[in-house]
């Protein structure tokens, strides 16, 4: 009968002695972090209780991360799941001992507790929206001075040098040197290979283009020079350039051969047939500039390019009429 109260007693020590170790574990407060725990548990004067309790955590984080990227819009989302599985175990042992008797009891508890935490973030989406402009424009290449360069025998000779630098450095930079430069080439390009082709194999001819070429250098030469005197205004500067350098290669190359024409046939030198070619061509060369200017304030090319080319034949004309009619005068009277 005592030894069934003996065993009564123990058995409810081990009871209570179970509540009040666990209890600590039942009303903790979940937390991402646990920190280690040590529970110690008061018995009873006949009993001698030590329990150590040791929590680890255990953390496992899976990140998924997307980004997807375009050439126009960037769109980066990104998206974090975060589980936290915190588990722990603890492993106590509770030996009692009882003073009265002369028996001993040991015996293992072991008690588990799995703690869960999981904790969901998510990022909404960042959109980045990139404006890109794309602006056009068309460069147009010419190939090299070619009669000059099969004339001269190099591209890299100094006449042939001093027309390309004038080409590509000065008129091209303009808008109206440039428009006036298409329908230059075209028109040039169109002969100028046979030209040169029959130049580089016959030297004799090669020799006399010399000849005539050098004047024109001499003229684009001055027309460079007046480019640079007013490159403070580049399509002014273009406009003064062309109007010297077509009015001297019409002076020089249609004018002083016309000059003899004229001298020889009297119906040509007629004051009243001077007089209005002069008007006519002036008036041309009026309206072309006129013409040019509201093809600047426009931006408008094609209107650039009829200009411009109205105003060097024109310009060329009224130099040479002007010219061969002065000579032509002169050589009559002599």
């Amino acid at each position: 009968m005592k030894h069934d109260q003996r065993s009564m007693t123990v058995t409810f020590l081990l009871l209570i002695a179970s509540v009040i170790v666990l209890a600590p574990w039942f009303y903790a407060p979940a937390s991402g972090n646990v920190a280690p725990l040590t529970v110690t548990t008061p018995v009873p004067s006949t009993i001698y209780t030590s329990t150590a309790v040791t929590m680890t955590p255990t953390t496992s984080t899976t990140t998924s991360t997307t980004s997807t990227s375009t050439s126009i819009t960037t769109i980066s989302s990104t998206s974090t799941s975060t589980s936290i599985s915190s588990s722990y175990t603890s492993s106590r042992t509770i030996t009692l001992t009882n003073t009265s008797v002369s028996s001993s009891f040991t015996g293992t508890v072991t008690t588990g507790s799995t703690e869960t935490v999981t904790t969901s973030t998510t990022t909404s989406p960042t959109v980045t929206s990139t404006s890109t402009s794309t602006s056009s424009s068309t460069t147009y290449q010419f190939p090299s001075c070619l009669i000059a360069t099969a004339t001269f025998g190099s591209a890299l000779a100094p006449e042939v040098q001093l027309l390309r630098d004038f080409r590509d450095n000065q008129i091209l930079k303009t808008a109206a040197g440039s428009s006036f430069m298409i329908a230059f080439n075209a028109w040039y390009y169109s002969f100028s290979p046979n030209v040169a082709s029959y130049e580089s194999n016959h030297v004799v001819e090669r020799t006399v283009m010399m000849g005539v070429l050098y004047p024109l250098i001499g003229i684009l030469k001055l027309s460079s020079l007046t480019f640079s005197a007013a490159s403070a205004f580049p399509e002014l500067a273009a406009l003064l350039s062309g109007l010297v350098a077509s009015s001297l290669i019409g002076a020089f190359y249609v004018g002083l051969p016309l000059a003899l024409i004229r001298a020889k046939i009297r119906r040509l030198r007629a004051p009243g047939t001077q007089r209005t070619l002069e008007m006519l061509l002036a008036v041309t060369v009026l309206g072309g500039i006129f013409a040019l200017l509201v093809g600047e304030l426009l931006s408008a090319p094609i209107l650039l390019m009829i200009a411009s080319v109205a105003i060097v034949l024109s310009s060329l004309f009224l130099s040479a009429v002007f010219t061969s009619g002065r000579i032509a005068s002169k050589l009559q009277s002599a």
